[in-house]
């Protein structure tokens, strides 16, 4: 157990350590692009999370769900992203890559209706390289760049009263570094140019509620087909050693078993709250003539110093959300079989709350719709691998925060992925969890700018009975 919990801490400070990678010009608003809040499981179903729960997975989106991690589960992700921005100018191809998130799930006590989770993970990307020319009302170019992001440490539990209702809180360590950097260089040399930095640290907290809510319907099958254990082999005739050939028949059949399959209806919610997070900065705004190209403190000839200052106190104000789901799924009673989930939510969230230093942005109210699930055949009389696989599918539009020249900025996309088991030794098995979204983000019109992506998600859940348990000798 020593030699999982080195391996868990080392992968956190590594996780830590990394550098995010993204690159849209809409990450220049905000504090960035949200990040991906739940695991590559979710991703490939659309991203639903408020009305799933299970032990083979940390869904980080309703801390409710925490209450059925009754085995210990580690899982980390990694994201890879294929952008095309395509604006007025042309295309423009880009590829990036992050270190998502890292979790540990677990029970809590023996009455199997409590467990815990935490873990660290990204909440938002910022990237990006870009100019604007304007003609008014004079004419100049302005250079934008920036990077950074903001992250999130979180510890949360989850509790079942008994098999209807569940409820379960996250609290939220946020933290991050956005770097800023804006040039205005002008057509005429009687002007002088301009050049500021802006270096913004952030910290705060926030808390997450959820709730689960489910009903049952059950339904009786007869005639299950089982595989049999009354196989045989039968004579083949004789090969070129002149022995007997056996081949092997496997026997189906169908038994007179009652199956009872439950139908589970679940209702989730979760209220995220706010943030007031203290924040400090570094700004250095300076005029300048002579120049060489990128653009940075180094490479500029300084005039006049007319913005500075270091460990600037403030306040970043990050709005809350809320976001509701329905799930409906399956349940065999002879041996746990869960064959399909489908499920379907939507979130909301008030952005025009958004405050920097008091500071404003073109950010307005936002929502998400998420369609999604899995089909997993689980047949009691096939072996095959693929008989254990989740094939999943779904979908996603989102109305971002973001208002820009009159156009809402919208995302939206299609996903598909897999869940492949694994097994390994000593009482421990784990998922390889796959997905794969092909999407659409903003617009060409009025001078915009289209992000079309694909992003390839890798998830790992290492699942295990053992882990932290204590045996007695005698």
């Amino acid at each position: 157990m020593r030699k999982h919990l080195l391996f868990i801490l080392l992968i956190l400070t590594l996780n830590l350590a990394a550098q995010n990678n993204v690159y849209s010009p809409y990450s220049y608003y905000g504090i960035g692009l949200p990040a991906p809040q739940n695991g590559v499981f979710s991703l490939g179903m659309g991203g639903i999370g408020q009305a799933v729960g299970g032990s083979t997975m940390v869904n980080t989106s309703n801390p409710a769900s925490y209450a059925y991690n009754q085995k210990v589960n580690f899982e980390f992700n990694i994201y890879g992203k294929l952008t095309t921005l395509h604006d007025s100018a042309g295309y423009y191809d880009f590829k990036t890559y992050n270190f998502g998130r890292m979790n540990l799930a677990f029970p809590i006590g023996k009455k199997k209706n409590t467990g815990a989770s935490f873990g660290v993970m990204p909440l938002t990307y910022a990237g990006y390289d870009m100019q604007r020319k304007f003609t008014t009302p004079l004419a100049h170019t302005d250079y934008y760049s920036g990077k950074g992001g903001v992250n999130k440490v979180y510890l949360g539990a989850g509790h079942s009263f008994n098999k209807y209702i569940t409820i379960g809180a996250n609290i939220n360590y946020l933290f991050g570094n956005l770097s800023y950097k804006r040039t205005t260089t002008f057509d005429t040399a009687y002007i002088n140019n301009y050049y500021l930095e802006n270096q913004t640290i952030i910290r705060g907290l926030n808390f997450d509620l959820g709730i689960q809510l489910k009903a049952f319907k059950q339904t009786i099958k007869d005639s299950i087909k089982y595989r049999q254990d009354d196989s045989v082999y039968v004579r083949a005739g004789k090969h070129k050693a002149g022995q007997d050939s056996m081949v092997h028949i496997k026997k189906y059949a169908y038994r007179k078993d009652n199956d009872t399959i439950t139908y589970i209806f679940t209702w989730g919610a979760t209220y995220k709250t706010g943030s007031n997070a203290n924040a400090l900065r570094d700004v250095y705004g300076v005029t300048f003539k002579d120049y060489y190209l990128p653009f940075s403190a180094k490479s500029i000839s300084v005039n006049d110093t007319v913005k500075y200052s270091v460990d600037e106190k403030g306040k970043v104000v990050i709005p809350g959300s809320l976001a509701i789901g329905f799930s409906v799924s399956n349940q065999h009673k002879t041996d746990g079989r869960n064959n399909f989930l489908i499920s379907g939510e939507f979130d909301y969230s008030n952005w025009s709350a958004y405050r920097n230093y008091g500071n404003i942005d073109s950010m307005h109210e936002s929502y998400s719709v998420r369609l999604g699930g899995y089909y997993k055949p689980a047949k009691l009389y096939r072996t095959d691998y693929f008989n254990l696989v989740e094939y999943r599918m779904g979908a996603h539009y989102t109305r971002t925060p973001l208002m820009m020249r009159g156009n809402t900025i919208s995302d939206y996309g299609i996903s598909i992925g897999l869940g492949l088991p694994i097994v390994f030794k000593n009482h421990t098995s784990g998922i390889i969890n796959l997905a794969l979204e092909a999407g659409k983000m903003g617009t060409i019109s009025n001078n915009l700018t289209a992000d079309n992506y694909i992003k390839l998600s890798l998830g790992f859940n290492l699942l295990s009975e053992q882990w932290f348990q204590h045996y007695k000798y005698e």
